[in-house]
């Protein structure tokens, strides 16, 4: 006895494949909107992570400022700039000398032995010539023959708010130090560590000597950050980044 096997009708099998058809393209759908989701966080990780930036060099900015103002306050000017009577600020260059600052060793001050030496916070020395080699000057205005003597400004010191521009063989050995925030810009430069770290920090740059200084009555203040492939400015003349 043969059993026949029945086939559906045609309708029914094209209803099937049509079922079916229509399962796929919901799937797609779906595919879709999951991309374009991830793709919406991801983006907004990035605005949150750029915030946190901006957030994190106000922050530093206003701490600088307060110990600026404070060295104002007590020395009756505020610290010295590097001495160069320009600095460039056009938004397509910014002139490195700005970020080769003695702002640290202001803030902080520094020990003078009486002849051409001149020790940090760190016991770390520079000579008058070294001086004049890394911050075009060749003393520092806050400084006295004993520590007691010296005013200082800014007390607690953290590591990831120094880099060392010194890139030659005694970096370590001679660190120079200057106000940084890790991350990336124009200016940024890869900072020896005492610890033998290396790691990439933008320099805050400063002006108090300049003749086409921004705030001419006190002294400018900012740092040149990339954020979202655009470089932010953070800067004592303007409550928001100026992008450039």
């Amino acid at each position: 006895m043969k059993l026949k096997m029945k086939t559906p009708p045609k309708n029914q099998f094209y209803a099937s494949l049509k079922a079916a058809a229509f399962t796929l393209i919901e799937l797609l759908v779906v595919i879709g909107i999951i991309a374009i989701l991830a793709a919406m966080v991801l983006g907004i990780g990035a605005m949150v992570g750029q915030k946190k930036t901006v957030a994190r060099a106000q922050a530093q900015m206003h701490k600088l400022q307060t110990a600026i103002e404070n060295y104002k306050s007590k020395m009756g000017f505020y610290p010295p700039g590097n001495g160069r009577t320009h600095i460039d600020r056009r938004q397509e260059a910014v002139n490195q000398s700005a970020a080769r600052n003695q702002l640290f060793y202001e803030l902080t001050g520094t020990v003078f032995n009486g002849t051409d030496r001149y020790t940090n916070v760190f016991g770390e020395v520079l000579t008058s010539a070294q001086i004049n080699s890394y911050f075009n000057v060749t003393d520092f205005a806050n400084s006295a023959t004993s520590r007691e003597e010296v005013q200082n400004f800014w007390s607690t010191v953290s590591p990831d708010e120094l880099g060392n521009v010194n890139t030659s063989a005694s970096a370590l050995t001679l660190p120079v130090w200057v106000f940084v925030l890790p991350g990336d810009g124009p200016l940024a430069f890869q900072s020896q560590e005492r610890d033998r770290r290396q790691r990439y920090v933008v320099p805050w740059c400063y002006d108090s000597s300049s003749t086409n200084r921004i705030n001419a009555d006190s002294y400018d203040l900012w740092i040149d950050i990339i954020l979202g492939g655009k470089t932010n400015r953070i800067c004592n003349w303007s409550d928001s980044p100026l992008v450039m």
